[in-house]
């Protein structure tokens, strides 16, 4: 008897999935613009009225000869369909039969609603939380037609790999299937088999389903064709859907998709010449409505470190500046990022994003779209004019993600599919002057839809009518695509036409997607603005340990930021500046030379510079960019910015001190050559003044015993290990109160510090000679930190169970059942 369902497909239900299908391929501004984008699109929702975004994905076939096989008679699962079902074939023939619920293994979120087991209808279908069942074939045609399409009030909550008639029946379980002449090619549930299977590890566990050789049922008495296609539902609450093999045994056109509800689904139709490729996977994701933002509001930024230039979509992609990229005030819509001129393919002057195209969560090697506001240096064409990357992915000379704006005044845009096919597509010329901000956005769309020129890759030049490249390809964009780079190429190589220049100029507003906008929408976010950051900059703050040195020695000089009128600073601003130093009345030089600015970056609220001072005195300052609103302070004497630079003096180095353990520190005498060269001090005393101030904090502790052990109080000094006795002064003793230390050639001597407490200090040290009578002063900061960690427990807590029953409840039962206060 024939598996043939009794009614036909509704009229109405096939203009909704004609619509649906034209939703599944239209093209706004990126590629053929219709109403129909208009009218099924709200602005600013992504991917329109449908909850799920598709689009083609690598290939990555789950091996399935270990999974846990669903049949007939099998444990723990079977197929169980049968009377009073809604199915069309009773068990052991398994033609349209659905099986017992299947735990997941994880939760797993479809549209709103978590769920952690399904059922597994044997025509290509996974239903949650849904029974039914159904026949496979409405008519044998041909062409073959295949009920219960999308949409389909009954199948809400469902997905569909291919919506054929498929039949996992073997011969193993009934004999001589469908006729004794023509039998099904499924031998045994070995060869030809569903199964299923949970891989992975938390929080990346994937739920698999495979038809395995499965053929479609075609008539009474014929099976044919083989399917080995696989569902893969991700923790993250996405699927795919993989075809390894496909031989459509049928004539129908059989749909791929998914609903959530009859309004609320996605449908790729395909006919019987038209099946997903073989070694191709398709991508289903809820799509972010930006995936990334970088609005470059920070004042500055370390170059290098990881984190800087911040991600405003609230999706973490945060990215680096690397080279000579800097944060400026002059953005598009508030500030921008600065990339200076560079032409050298082993520099990168950009923008590492940190965002993965080829990363797994973030869907970009299917569907995406980047955009950006740029305001180059140079003209776009004519005198002067020279390329200048703007976007770049590439990690392997031949598998290309770029975007250049050449020097002819075009924008060109290449990417390879993961098949290694090259394609590109380029604008007509612009002549836009230099200096003028201009909007570029590119898109690609491997998306998986039946048909030819169903793909494409696009330029839209200022929200205008975009240049398209029309394409068919069964692959993504290429796997060895790495991190987006805006305004630079990290490879050092370029595709045909394309450049290793940076941007050189402003960028701002950069934005990425992973779908594709309708016109509305892109409008939106090629036009958006937001309410520009503040920087509450109070004052600079310059600290040193004693506003003095030696002018042939390197010294370090910190620079604060803080937010409020507190001095010394309490509360620092942290959001980025950079620190212009000035001097008056005397010679500085800076290192690295002619360099007088330092950067305090973005979640930061100090740095440090090295600097030579000609022997006298200078008036040190600095200004911050964004500005502060007083004047900077100092913590010298009094306040004062002075600096007092000697001929000759002590160079203290200090290492960082474990607090509770002896380290030794070295003094130098020395004298100054030139401005950065020192010599030895012919004539040294064995005798020092040492003392010590608190910096962090400002005053030592007292003193307290702990365990039998002081602890606090000022640190302690010897001129050996083992004699560290001398309790140090917080003002310069009347005399040298540390003495029987020798020096080296190099007029070098080593004394030992020992401090029962953490923090910092400044550690001052003066020598007095009489042959030639002279006197010598140096200092350092000296860091101590803590031997280690412990904790702790609280008696009450260990002594007993109720005390530490207390302890899974609340923290104020915690505290009370260990006798302490909440």
């Amino acid at each position: 008897m024939a598996d043939v369902q009794p009614w036909g497909l509704a009229p109405a239900h096939r203009l909704l999935t004609a619509l649906r299908r034209l939703q599944a391929g239209w093209r706004s501004r990126w590629g053929l613009t219709g109403l129909l984008a208009a009218l099924l699109l709200a602005p600013l929702a992504p991917a329109g009225a449908a909850t799920y975004t598709n689009a083609s994905t690598p290939f990555r076939w789950i091996n399935p000869s270990g999974h846990t096989k669903v049949g007939y008679a099998t444990t723990p699962y079977k197929f169980t369909g049968g009377s009073g079902t809604g199915c069309g074939t009773t068990p052991p023939r398994l033609d349209d039969t659905i099986s017992d619920l299947i735990p997941i293994g994880f939760s797993f979120v479809f549209g709103t609603t978590t769920y952690t087991s399904l059922r597994v209808q044997t025509n290509g279908r996974l239903q949650f939380g849904n029974a039914t069942c159904g026949y496979g074939t409405g008519s044998i045609g041909p062409p073959q037609t295949y009920p219960l399409g999308y949409p389909e009030s009954t199948l809400d909550n469902t997905m569909r790999v291919f919506g054929a008639d498929l039949d996992p029946t073997n011969l193993v379980d009934v004999p001589n299937y469908p006729s004794s002449s023509d039998k099904t090619p499924c031998t045994n549930i070995s060869s030809c088999y569903v199964s299923v299977a949970t891989v992975g590890t938390a929080p990346m566990r994937q739920f698999v389903v495979t038809w395995y050789n499965v053929p479609e049922w075609v008539a009474a008495g014929n099976t044919s064709g083989s399917f080995t296609v696989q569902v893969v539902l991700n923790e993250d609450g996405s699927f795919v859907y993989q075809y390894h093999t496909i031989v459509h045994g049928g004539t129908g056109t059989g749909q791929v998709g998914w609903q959530l509800d009859s309004s609320d689904y996605t449908v790729l139709s395909f006919g019987a010449a038209s099946e997903p490729g073989n070694g191709t996977a398709i991508k289903f994701y809820v799509a972010a409505a930006i995936l990334a933002d970088y609005r470059f509001e920070e004042g500055a930024w370390a170059i290098g470190v990881a984190g800087q230039v911040r991600d405003s979509s609230g999706n973490g992609w945060h990215g680096t500046a690397m080279g000579s990229v800097s944060s400026s005030g002059s953005g598009y819509v508030c500030r921008g990022a600065r990339i200076a001129a560079n032409s050298e393919g082993g520099n990168v002057y950009g923008i590492d994003t940190g965002l993965p195209m080829d990363g797994s969560s973030t869907n970009l090697l299917g569907t995406g779209v980047v955009m950006m506001w740029v305001k180059l240096d140079d003209a776009w064409s004519g005198a002067g004019a020279r390329n200048a990357q703007l976007m770049d992915a590439s990690t392997v000379s031949g598998e290309w993600f770029q975007v250049t704006k050449r020097s002819d005044g075009t924008v060109r845009f290449t990417v390879t599919d993961s098949l290694g096919t090259v394609y590109n597509v380029t604008t007509s010329a612009f002549s836009y002057a230099a200096g003028t901000w201009q909007h570029v956005a590119v898109s690609w769309s491997f998306n998986g839809s039946p048909g030819t020129d169903q793909d494409y890759i696009s330029i839209a030049i200022n929200g205008g009518t975009p240049t398209v490249n029309t394409l068919t390809s069964d692959g993504t964009l290429a796997t060895s695509l790495g991190n987006l780079f805006i305004g630079d190429n990290p490879l050092g190589v370029s595709a045909s036409g394309h450049s290793v220049n940076s941007a050189s100029g402003l960028i701002d507003a950069v934005k990425v997607l992973n779908y594709i906008p309708s016109d509305a929408q892109f409008l939106a976010l090629k036009n958006a603005t937001h309410a520009c950051d503040t920087y509450t900059i109070d004052h600079l703050e310059l600290r040193h340990g004693s506003w003095s040195g030696v002018g042939c020695s390197v010294d370090t000089l910190t620079v604060l930021a803080c937010a409020d009128t507190s001095f010394p600073c309490s509360n620092p601003y942290t959001k980025g500046l950079t620190a212009s130093f000035t001097t008056s009345g005397g010679s500085v030089t800076w290192v690295p030379a002619a360099d007088a600015t330092v950067i305090i970056p973005w979640g930061g609220s100090s740095a440090t510079k090295q600097l030579y001072v000609t022997p006298g005195t200078v008036t040190l300052g600095a200004t911050a960019s964004p500005s502060a609103s007083a004047a900077t302070r100092c913590n010298g004497a009094g306040s004062s910015c002075l600096w007092t630079s000697n001929t000759s003096g002590l160079l203290v180095n200090a290492p960082t001190v474990i607090g509770g353990q002896t380290a030794a520190v070295t003094v130098r005498a020395v004298s100054s050559v030139d401005a950065t060269t020192c010599t030895s001090v012919a004539s040294t005393s064995n005798s020092l003044r040492l003392w010590a101030n608190g910096v962090s904090p400002s005053s030592f502790a007292g003193t307290s015993t702990s365990a039998g052990v002081t602890v606090g109080g000022p640190p302690k000094a010897g001129a050996s290990a083992g004699s560290v006795s001398l309790t140090l002064p917080q003002t310069q003793p009347g005399s040298s109160n540390l003495s029987g230390l020798s020096y080296d050639s190099t007029a070098q001597t080593s004394l030992y510090l020992l401090h029962m407490d953490t923090g910092s200090f400044t550690l001052s040290a003066r020598m007095d000679t009489t042959t030639p009578v002279q006197t010598l002063t140096g200092s350092a900061t000296v860091t101590v930190l803590p031997v280690g960690l412990a904790v702790v427990t609280p008696a009450a807590m260990a002594a007993n169970a109720s005390s530490q029953s207390a302890c899974t409840s609340s923290g104020s039962a915690c505290a009370t059942a260990a006798g302490a206060s909440p």
